[in-house]
């Protein structure tokens, strides 16, 4: 049952993953780290990697190269093959670094996910995810030391499923791992070697260890293996469950094994006459006798024609040998390609792989689906059903075929040229083949051809991996021009480096050579000089130097644009100045470069300039400034042009000097403006332009500031509402900031009762207009306005219009009255919009309402009085055209009973004073009135609020006759008859004045 659930794991493993079971040990020579010596195959390029020694295994395979490298490829499960590719398939061979850079002799691949190998010095390495041979470290991504005792050294190593083991130099067996697996009987769990004595104590020459099971070679060509024994994979003729200490199995007399191999419930040994016995299960043929049959005890591999072998190994389900002639054959299952013939036929079939003509193996490894081979070239071909790279062709495809695996090795270099050369650069070029790993190259450039000294300039961009020659370029500078230099490349990978063939060639260049100058654009101080320049193909300096002496005695210079080494001739160009006006002068170049100075020929020349000239001064005045402008003939030199500006009742004294500077341009137009002045005033301005051959003096006469008493315009009064209205004042400020006051009065003489309102400040050379809206006012009341204006030359008020505020909405009895004898009275009414018909009542109830027709006034009578003093309210409702009650509004008076018609004394100390009342006449006019009629003059006083209204009363009527509030009262009004008239004053605040008779005149 144990081997059932065995193998029926093993074959889900093939499609699920796992590591490299080693098969054959490769001694070999190797050298250092190629991350720190240069290794190269010749001067100019170097090829891939050989190999010595090969091992396949679970899903993974792993090699060493004749130079020390190891190399892993396949299922990199949880990074258990430590290479440095992490990829959980890593495709194309990768490297497993050792610490210290040491060097590998042999690797093994393992039987799930643990590697292990044995470096130059004999250390046992193992990573992974089990038996790595540590106390301290149960798993590692790296390579960790096995803990062998100390001065143990390794000389043969193999690593199966659960237990790794080694023999020393000393022919000791050490074995790590689980403890039913180690072969010593050891009941306690260990992670460390622990020494396996076989039971003769024989020496041991080598070990292989397998899925389950594992054997012992002795020196002396015995065959002792112990493990699992379900199939009889031990070879002592019978089966058993597990076998924990070495069994010596029986090969036929006289037989001397000289190498042992342990695949899955199944081993073989092969003599030194090249024979091979093989015993356990029979898998597909596996044991090569030509059955399918298990034997527990070693059968003789019939090969074809009887032909001896060289090399043979079992893995998990198939079986593969090298004949001595060279002849490789595989047997056993085939269904995943692991025998290499180009389909999935097995069997107990010997098959050979198909390989090109002239391709001969000389050692192999068998791994779970998987075969791989060394070639008698040192390559390594894999073939392999598994879909985890284990081909190790950069790609994850399955082959029946062998193939060869990616060809890694230290980058190849060839074909150096170099391009492009100038003086001081070049460009080199070069065909660089990474050989399956990222690339770094440089180039190295001397002008010594043993490179000493040198300069290395490293490309930015590496060479990818791949397998293909890659055209690659870089660009020198900083070269020594005109001389000889030899470059080579250098090319490095994580495999080696890789120096090309050295090339010579010579850089370019010469001394700048100054072509023809010309001198342009001359004034009395400056001059424009343009020169030509051919560069020698270097980096070149310009500099102008000039003098006033053709000897060039105590020169002056300016360095120009440089000239690039690739520009080629070009002009440059340079303006020299502080040049003497009305002189000689000469110039010449001087061009610089690495190989040398040359200066160019002199050129002589004339500076031109003249005094300055003043003309065409003009002055613009403001309110508070002064600007003034003036065209200057320079004379061709640079100049200074001020201005100057005085007080004309002081001309001596000046207020303030500006100063501008003008180039040597031969007119220009300066311009100066001199604040803060004030405003109409007058001024003396003068301007003067000097330079270094004279000066000009213009001066510019008087000139007035601009500026004027402000004048306020008549304002305009919009609609008056009942309590505001909306006023706009024109004001011309006079071209100076002016504070603008609103005035409000009832007094037309502005003299009582004034409320002001500040509109702000205006100013400008136009009228302005400004809007306030007067807020607070009385209704129906007739008020005056005006505006008064203040700037810094005067104040002045502006004339008045006058306004009458509008009556507010709803109804008045006898226009607002207090009192009446009369119940006759008049309903003044002041009607919202959509207003169609009346509804007037003495009571809130509308009790006794009539409807009446829309009117400004309407006769009314009020219920009579029953008592000599009563209120009586009136009740309006505006009626729209449909009907609906748009408003309802009431006001209230005081009816006089029947004891007759003297008012009431209501008076208090608040009220107006009454000083005179007298009828003057039948038919004079008084304020407010134009009627013909009796009439009465009435004078009195009212300090606090003003006077708004004056009563009289006669025979049951009472007379009232509305005023702008004024605290001065002496007007003449109408009156309701010529004798028996009563008067009396009300104010603003409604307090009335007691009731007075009005005497005759």
């Amino acid at each position: 049952m144990a081997r059932h659930l065995l193998v029926a794991r093993s074959r889900h493993a093939l499609n699920s993953g796992g590591s490299l079971r080693a098969v054959v040990a490769a001694v070999a020579a190797l050298i250092g780290s190629l991350l720190t010596v240069g290794v190269t195959a010749s001067p100019a390029s170097a090829d891939p990697f050989t190999y010595s020694g090969i091992s396949a295994g679970y899903h993974a395979a792993c090699a060493v190269t004749t130079e020390g490298t190891a190399l892993c490829w396949g299922w990199n499960r949880s990074g258990a093959l430590a290479t440095e590719n992490r990829d959980e398939k890593v495709l194309s061979p990768s490297r497993v670094v050792l610490p210290g850079r040491a060097r590998f002799s042999s690797i093994e691949a393992g039987e799930y996910a643990t590697t292990c190998g044995i470096d130059t010095d004999g250390g046992v390495w193992c990573w992974g995810e089990h038996h790595l041979g540590s106390y301290f470290t149960p798993t590692s991504t790296h390579p960790v030391r096995v803990e062998l005792p100390a001065g143990t050294r390794a000389t043969r190593l193999s690593n199966g499923g659960s237990i790794a083991c080694a023999v020393s130099a000393h022919n000791e067996l050490w074995c790590w791992g689980d403890v039913l697996d180690l072969g010593n009987g050891s009941t306690e769990a260990t992670r460390t070697p622990e020494l396996v004595p076989l039971p003769d104590g024989s020496p041991v020459a080598d070990v292989q260890v397998g899925p389950a099971s594992a054997c012992a070679l002795t020196t002396a060509g015995a065959v002792w293996c112990w493990g699992t024994n379900d199939d009889g994979e031990i070879g002592i003729g019978y089966r058993t469950a597990k076998v924990v200490l070495p069994a010596r199995v029986t090969l036929p007399p006289g037989t001397v094994a000289s190498a042992v191999t342990v695949g899955l419930d199944r081993a073989c040994a092969l003599s030194d006459g090249g024979r091979a016995w093989c015993w356990g299960d029979n898998y597909e043929g596996a044991l090569g006798d030509g059955t399918y049959t298990d034997s527990s005890s070693p059968v003789a591999v019939v090969t074809p024609g009887n032909e001896r072998l060289a090399r043979i190994d079992t893995a998990w389900y198939h079986t593969c040998a090298i004949s001595v002639s060279g002849t490789t054959w595989c047997w056993g299952r085939g269904g995943f390609g692991e025998l290499g013939s180009g389909t999935t036929l097995g069997g107990r079939t010997f098959r050979s792989p198909v390989v090109p003509a002239g391709t001969v193996f000389t050692t192999l490894s068998a791994g779970l689906a998987t075969t791989c081979a060394i070639d008698t070239t040192g390559r390594v071909w894999c073939w392999t059903g598994s879909d985890w790279g284990v081909a190790g062709t950069g790609d994850a495809t399955k082959s029946l075929f062998p193939r060869l695996i990616a060809q890694i090795g230290s980058p190849t270099v060839a074909g150096t040229a170099v391009e492009r050369v100038g003086a001081e650069r070049a460009t080199v070029r070069v065909l660089v083949n990474p050989n399956g790993a990222p690339t770094a190259w440089s180039v190295e450039v001397s002008t010594d051809p043993s490179f000493v000294p040198s300069t290395v300039v490293s490309s930015s961009t590496p060479v990818t991996s791949g397998w293909t020659s890659v055209p690659v370029s870089l660009s020198l500078g900083g070269l020594a021009p005109r001389t000889r230099h030899w470059v080579r490349v250098t090319a490095v990978n994580t495999f080696g480096t890789t120096v090309g063939e050295p090339r010579e060639f010579v850089t370019l260049g010469s001394e700048p050579l100054p072509g023809l100058l010309t001198v342009e654009s001359v004034s009395g101080t400056s001059a424009t000089v343009r020169v030509s320049v051919d560069p020698g193909l270097l980096h070149t300096t310009v500099s102008l130097e000039w003098s006033a002496s053709a000897d060039f005695a105590d020169p002056k210079s300016l360095r120009v644009a440089p000239v690039g080494a690739d520009e080629g001739t070009v002009d440059r160009t340079g303006v020299i100045t502080a040049l003497s006006p009305r002189t000689r002068h000469w110039v010449r170049v001087i061009a610089t470069n690495r190989l040398g100075t040359v200066t160019g020929p002199a050129t002589a020349f004339e500076t031109v300039g003249d005094a300055p000239v003043v003309t065409g001064v003009t002055v613009t005045p403001a309110v508070d400034s002064v600007e003034v402008s003036a065209t200057v003939d320079t004379g061709s030199l640079d100049s200074v042009v001020s201005a100057s500006i005085a007080a004309a009742d002081t001309p001596s004294r000046v207020l303030e000097t500006r100063t501008v500077d003008l180039g040597a341009g031969s007119r220009d137009r300066a311009s100066f403006v001199f604040t803060g002045l004030s405003p109409a005033s007058e001024y003396l301005v003068s301007v003067t332009a000097s330079n270094a051959l004279g000066a000009s003096t213009h001066p510019a006469g008087p000139v007035t500031t601009r500026g004027a008493v402000p004048s306020p315009g008549l304002p305009e009064t919009g609609e008056p509402g009942t309590d505001n209205v909306l006023v706009t004042v024109p004001v011309d400020p006079g071209g100076i900031a002016t504070r603008v006051v609103l005035q409000v009065s009832t007094d037309p003489g502005f003299r009582d009762g004034v409320t002001e309102h500040y509109l702000g400040t205006v100013t400008g050379d136009v009228t302005v207009r400004r809007t306030h809206l007067v807020k607070g006012l009385a209704p129906r009341t007739t008020y005056n306005v005006r505006a008064k204006a203040t700037n810094m030359l005067g104040a002045a008020v502006g004339p008045a219009s006058t306004f009458r505020t509008a009556t507010p909405v709803g109804v008045l009895v006898n226009e607002d009255g207090e009192e009446t004898s009369d119940p006759a009275v008049v309903l003044t009414v002041t009607a919202p919009r959509g207003t169609d018909m009346l509804r007037v009542a003495n009571s809130s109830s509308m009790d006794g309402a009539r409807v009446l027709p829309l009117a400004g006034t309407v006769n009314w009578t009020l219920d009579g009085a029953d008592s000599p003093r009563a209120t009586r309210t009136v009740w309006v409702q505006f009626l729209s055209a449909d009907g609906r009650v748009l408003l309802t509004s009431s006001d209230s008076i005081v009816l006089a009973g029947p004891d007759g018609d003297v008012p009431a004394d209501d008076g208090d100390e608040t009220a107006p004073e009454l000083s005179t009342a007298r009828i003057t006449g039948a038919s004079a006019s008084g304020a407010g009135s134009t009627a013909r009629g009796p009439r009465a003059t009435v004078a009195g006083r009212d300090l606090r609020s003003g006077i708004v209204r004056v009563e009289f009363r006669a025979a049951g009527r009472t007379v009232v006759h509305r005023i702008s509030a004024s605290t001065r009262l002496n007007s003449s009004f109408a009156v309701p008859a010529r004798k028996g008239v009563w008067v009396r004053l009300v104010d603003a605040a409604g307090n009335a004045s007691r009731w007075a008779k009005v005497r005759g005149s």
